[in-house]
């Protein structure tokens, strides 16, 4: 159960030289160095929850899968965060043809709305400091366009959200996709913008990429956020 949990894939992934760059398939020396927990330490009441998340599993119940990677995560110590990270990372970045074009593809409705929330709900600690209210919203463009924009606003507590803004740059797209870059932010201070553009793919709309784009903005914009201009 250990060897085959998501967080014993992740730790090859990133440890292997060769799995995920140039080989398909894990190397028996990555799994020969894995450090597993001696069985010999695990207390009763340890060793009947492996029973029955191994029963689980040969029952093919819907949640065997998913219990006993939070199992594995908690014998290491990792959070549930950790484990979403980790869950990102092996659904885009593993070297399978099913992975690559799932990072590749267009992201739903409901993981936009998700990077969305999640991006709100890790501002709003930093916000509050500050008597400001911090709300990222999609801003539609062109189907045929290969970016997908935000705009992070920022308002007083008690006041009400502007349903009008300036369009961004877009010319700083065009840049964008001359560097190869996948993302790329720019300042309204006149709206109290800050608007956030991503290339539409998948691998770029998770919960933990939205975690990241946080910490972006609090530690490259904390004046902005703060005042609403640098």
């Amino acid at each position: 159960m250990l060897l085959s949990s998501k967080p014993a894939l992740w730790l090859a992934l990133i440890t292997s030289g060769e799995f995920g760059f140039e080989r398909d398939v894990i190397e028996k020396s990555t799994i020969d160095e894995m450090v597993v927990p001696p069985f010999e330490g695990f207390t009763t009441a340890d060793r009947r929850e492996i029973d029955s998340l191994f029963t689980s599993l040969v029952r093919v119940s819907k949640d065997a899968w998913h219990n006993i990677d939070a199992w594995v995560a908690r014998l290491y110590g990792l959070k549930s965060r950790d484990l979403d990270v980790i869950s990102d990372t092996l659904d885009y970045s593993l070297p399978f043809a099913d992975n690559r074009k799932s990072a590749q593809d267009v992201p739903t409705s409901e993981a936009v709305r998700l990077f969305c929330s999640t991006l709100n709900s890790e501002l709003e600690a930093w916000g509050s400091r500050f008597g400001k209210r911090l709300i990222a919203e999609q801003v539609p463009l062109s189907s045929v366009s290969p970016w997908r924009t935000l705009k992070l606003c920022v308002h007083d507590a008690l006041e009400e959200c502007s349903k009008t803004a300036s369009q961004p740059w877009f010319e700083f797209f065009k840049a964008a996709d001359h560097m190869a870059a996948s993302e790329i932010i720019f300042e309204d201070s006149l709206s109290k913008c800050i608007w956030i553009g991503r290339l539409d793919q998948a691998r770029y709309w998770t919960q933990t990429r939205a975690r990241l784009v946080a910490r972006e903005m609090i530690w490259e914009h904390p004046n902005f956020l703060a005042n609403g201009r640098e």
